[in-house]
């Protein structure tokens, strides 16, 4: 519901575009929002590990 109804208040609003992030596991969320209409664009991928230490 949060999601339509920000959808809806974007178009009231005159916002032509918008944009989400979802994880590629969530599948339910990724299906609710090709159902309101998002589509696939720009991918983004986070990469983390820890630095490692200076021997000063």
């Amino acid at each position: 519901m949060l999601k339509r109804t920000s959808v809806a208040w974007a178009a009231d609003n005159g916002i032509t575009e918008l944009y989400t992030w979802t994880q590629r596991r969530n599948e339910d969320m990724r299906r609710l929002n090709e159902d309101l209409g998002f589509r696939y664009g720009r991918v983004s991928i986070s990469v983390r590990a820890a630095l490692a230490q200076r021997a000063d």
